[in-house]
């Protein structure tokens, strides 16, 4: 696929709406459909404290305050107001909201997330096996 030029970015229910040069009707944007969207990552604009791209807090280990290992982040799921960790860990995979009151420490440079995790969140979400 060529490279394209985003020419408006607009959000739509907290999901992006972008638009390329020389895609100016439906036919023309439906013919990118499933395309994957990827930017350098020497051209990232720097975010805001406290927001991350999905790609930093992959393979960052998950851990409890109590210092107890959760897992490994293997994806980030939702929207950008409603986003949670998928955190693998043995064949499993455990999902944690993504907000402040839970996830208290995230540290990408350190590869770290340190979570406080209400009583039975873990527990309930370790039950989740893939193979099923």
């Amino acid at each position: 696929m060529e490279a394209l030029t985003i020419e408006s970015v607009r959000f739509q229910r907290d999901r992006p709406v972008v638009g390329f040069r020389g895609v100016a009707d439906m036919n023309a944007a439906t013919r990118l459909a499933g395309v994957e969207l990827r930017v350098p990552l020497d051209r990232l604009a720097a975010l805001p404290a406290g927001t991350y791209y999905r790609h930093d807090l992959v393979g960052c280990t998950v851990v409890t305050a109590g210092g107890q290992e959760v897992g490994v982040v293997t994806g980030v799921e939702g929207a950008l107001t409603g986003s949670r960790l998928v955190v693998g860990r043995g064949g499993r995979e455990i999902l944690v909201p993504l907000a402040m009151e839970i996830c208290t420490t995230i540290d990408p440079g350190a590869r770290r997330i340190v979570i406080d995790p209400p009583d039975g969140l873990l527990e309930l979400n370790d039950s989740r096996d893939l193979r099923n």
